[in-house]
């Protein structure tokens, strides 16, 4: 059986299909990974036969304004308009021969899948993709809203998704023969979205009508050592606070990294700042803080005290797992409704968004969280259950058996 797995964005969004390939490959299923031509390295390491689909996605995201999310969203679908076509011809290349299609929302999977005639299943990392009452579309900060409130921004993004998104969509389709979509939203989650959230930090409402299902958190497993640097840090005192970003960009990476390193001061804690896409840099050598490229959550998250990050649904996944409190700075995206749901079970304090991070804020929540070991054994019991389920089983289930 040939399994095509297709992903569109950052590295986030293609790490859970490969925690899946790889059970998949172990399974004797031939695994295609189809993602943009810059993970190509990164995915032919690990063995997987690799697929160029789409362009590099950081470029577009480290020009943007990450604090308004109208004028993000915006610009999003521009992008999504000027990929289209090449994802289109890219990707019907690509499932040709394929038995299943397996996609993180890929605008072209749907359709190519479809006209191939194979079965084509969407693996969605949060509840949040799922139109409900009980939460606003992602992309909104403001969380804890009426739930009337929320299905008029649901309809209202629709309509606005439609207005953008659709008419690329159909104009491809056409050139095909196919008939055209007629909710954009409706046909990037497709007929029978997998849910790969773990289900005690966030269950699918009761009022998402009936069709997905959930199975639980894709994670890699934790394999191989931490760098000699970071294990010599880890050894060299109390468990540090990690600070990270992940895949969010930052205009201004020298202002960013004297906040962070401003609160560190003021917190009296060890750190390890991770650059990401943001490009932090620390100034100068400091015993307090080792600065890394890149982290290896499973390995280091459970090693540290508190995980300082943006709420992406990886790296989410990763902080529960290893059971310790987290301090969540969304960005946009669905990271405010995480950074809500990590508040609400009580292994965090209030998030603070971006756009009002500063040194004060940040010392003051990381020494409240240090002072709080209730905070931690929420979190350590909350992983507990997490890790009793296996979501990459699960999901696999879930494709198979329909």
């Amino acid at each position: 059986m040939h399994v095509v797995m297709t992903a569109f964005g950052s590295r986030g969004d293609i790490q859970p299909l490969l925690a899946l390939g790889l059970r998949m490959r172990d399974q004797g299923y031939r695994v295609t990974i189809a993602a943009a031509p810059n993970y190509r390295r990164w995915i032919e390491n690990l063995g997987f036969r690799f697929a160029g689909v789409g362009g590099d996605f950081g470029p577009w995201l480290k020009q943007q304004d990450t604090k308004n999310p109208f004028v993000l969203l915006k610009s999003l679908a521009g992008y999504i308009r000027r990929e289209t076509p090449l994802c289109f011809a890219q990707t019907l290349q690509v499932v040709r021969g394929a038995d299943l299609v397996v996609t993180t929302t890929h605008i072209a999977s749907q359709s190519a899948a479809e006209l191939a005639g194979v079965p084509c299943r969407t693996v969605l990392p949060t509840v949040q993709m799922l139109p409900s009452g009980h939460y606003p579309p992602m992309g909104f900060p403001w969380q804890g809203l009426p739930t009337k409130l929320n299905r008029l921004l649901w309809q209202a993004m629709d309509l606005l998704f439609n207005r953008m998104l659709k008419g690329p969509v159909n104009s491809e389709r056409a050139k095909l023969g196919m008939g055209p979509i007629r909710s954009f939203l409706s046909y990037m989650r497709g007929a029978r979205p997998i849910v790969t959230a773990d289900q005690a930090f966030m269950d699918i409402p009761s009022d998402v009508s009936s069709g997905p299902i959930q199975t639980g958190s894709l994670t890699l497993p934790a394999k191989g050592d931490l760098e000699p640097d970071m294990e010599t840090f880890l050894n060299g005192g109390d468990p540090p606070i990690y600070i990270g970003f992940g895949s969010m960009v930052d205009r201004t990476p020298e202002k960013t990294t004297k906040i962070i390193l401003d609160a560190i001061r003021l917190s009296g804690q060890r750190a390890i700042l991770c650059a990401g896409w943001a490009d932090l840099a620390l100034p100068s050598a400091s015993a307090m803080v080792l600065m890394i490229r890149e982290a290896p959550h499973a390995l280091l998250f459970p090693r540290v005290a508190v995980v300082v990050y943006h709420g992406g649904a990886g790296t989410t996944a990763a902080a529960l797992r290893a059971g310790v409190p987290q301090i969540v700075v969304p960005h946009l995206g669905d990271q405010f409704f995480h950074a809500r749901r990590v508040y609400e079970l009580g292994i965090g304090p209030k998030p603070i968004p971006r756009s009002k991070l500063n040194a004060r804020r940040l010392a003051e929540a990381i020494n409240a969280v240090l002072g709080m070991p209730e905070m931690r054994r929420k979190a350590e019991a909350l992983a507990d259950e997490v890790r009793r389920i296996d979501g990459v089983a699960l999901t696999i289930e879930a494709l198979l058996t329909g």
